[in-house]
């Protein structure tokens, strides 16, 4: 058995937020010991004290591979924050950021660290929507609300990113430390924050992948997550003058019914019947309508994709 000190200095930190996945933990980690056989890496599992006993499938695996490291939150909930807060646990000079149920191409993990290595950009951004990208089996209802939450990014992201939705991106810590401290930390779409709250034009490369299918677990498809994307939003057009989530409760804007907002029952990928078509584009039009069922302004994939 190879010895701890064999894995450092860590060349990668990989930071895998995860709820209820530990079918997928094990599986993980095999797919990046098989993609990653010459680069000195380490994953920290970012879990959100998922009933299912992720954490501690976690930590038996780690028993065996130094490599491998669990940050279990109790009492605090959101990606984003997840993400934040397991890249500043985490010691590598550049950071991956994926999801646990292997939606992620994790083959692209080696090409994306020279891209890092062997020039001056600040990450290199995985995309399903750049030339030789794909959303995979998505039907055409998912692909619509996927184009119509990237349209709506567009109110606080200028760069021309085709995929800001993703949660799949490479990043220097550098970068990372730079920004930290003016992420708004709300929801989900953690590269959505990253690039709304850059004091400057971020310089970056998009890689393009398939999305792949989910083969174990559940999505986390849920009307909570879309209410925390339009969150986001606010927060980064309007939360320097006043809070965001102060501005949604006094307009009016914050759903009354988390559970039936945008006809979507947890967990799954019902709709009610009578749907209206989304309205377009601004954030007031979202929000006017963000309390109705029977108009769904976005749809949500897993937790991190759109």
């Amino acid at each position: 058995m190879a010895n701890a000190s064999d894995y450092f200095p860590v060349e990668i930190s990989i930071v895998v937020p995860t709820f209820n996945e530990r079918e997928n933990v094990e599986n993980l980690i095999e797919h990046l010991e098989r993609a990653l056989p010459d680069v000195r890496w380490e994953v920290l599992f970012i879990d959100d004290d998922s009933p299912d006993g992720t954490a501690d499938v976690v930590r038996a695996l780690a028993q065996a591979k130094p490599y491998v490291r669990c940050l279990q939150r109790i009492g605090r909930r959101g990606l984003s924050r997840a993400v934040i807060e397991g890249i500043l646990a985490s010691s590598a000079p550049v950071i991956a950021v994926m999801d646990a149920d292997l939606q992620h191409d994790e083959t692209m993990l080696p090409t994306r660290l020279d891209h890092l290595r062997h020039s001056q950009i600040d990450l290199v951004v995985g995309s399903r929507y750049c030339a030789g990208g794909g959303i995979g089996g998505w039907d055409s209802r998912r692909a619509a609300m996927s184009r119509l939450a990237t349209m709506l990014s567009r109110t606080v992201v200028t760069q021309q990113l085709t995929d800001p939705l993703g949660g799949f991106f490479m990043i220097r810590r550098e970068t990372f430390h730079w920004i930290v401290r003016r992420l708004s930390g709300e929801g989900y779409k953690i590269l959505l924050d990253l690039f709304a709250s850059s004091p400057e034009p971020l310089a970056f490369i998009e890689v393009p992948y398939t999305f792949r299918e989910r083969t174990a677990g559940a999505s986390k498809l849920d009307a909570a997550a879309a209410w925390e994307y339009v969150l986001l939003i606010v927060d980064k057009q309007f939360g320097h003058i006043v809070p965001a989530r102060f501005i949604l409760r006094t307009s009016g804007a914050e759903p009354c019914s988390q559970r039936r907002l945008l006809g979507v029952e947890h967990g799954s990928h019902t709709f009610e019947d009578g749907v209206e078509d989304p309205p377009c584009g601004h954030p007031a039009q979202l929000l006017r309508h963000f309390q109705c069922a029977s108009h769904p302004c976005l749809l949500m994939g897993d937790a991190m994709e759109y």
